[in-house]
């Protein structure tokens, strides 16, 4: 992720690439692997994994867990404030995946 850019690529248990998903200026694009179900859309992934990470005390977060209700669950590796720095584990049952995001800060 940078200031012009936000890339995100899934992996299986195996480690093959399940989708990519490129979030810039020109809009989004995405791609998936034939194997992937069609119902793994990327425009969902990327609401999942933002919501993951925006504020909690704010309208966008409420409606979005109002409209997901019990389907999504966040479990964070310490708590919210570290989440840019840990690892995330996510299950969405109503998209039947769970996914795990591994973040970590890079020195520039």
């Amino acid at each position: 992720m940078s200031t012009e850019q936000m890339r995100m690529v899934g992996l299986d248990s195996l480690g093959r690439r399940a989708f990519e998903i490129k979030w810039d200026e020109q809009g989004l694009t995405s791609g998936r692997a034939n194997w992937v179900s069609d119902k793994l859309q990327a425009v969902d992934i990327l609401k999942v994994v933002v919501i993951t990470y925006w504020p909690v005390d704010t309208e966008l977060h409420r409606m979005f867990f109002e409209d997901k209700g019990n389907n999504l669950q966040i479990v964070y590796q310490t708590n919210r404030e570290n989440a840019w720095n840990e690892t995330v584990q996510i299950k969405d049952h109503k998209n039947d995946y769970e996914m795990t995001i591994i973040s970590y800060e890079i020195d520039k």
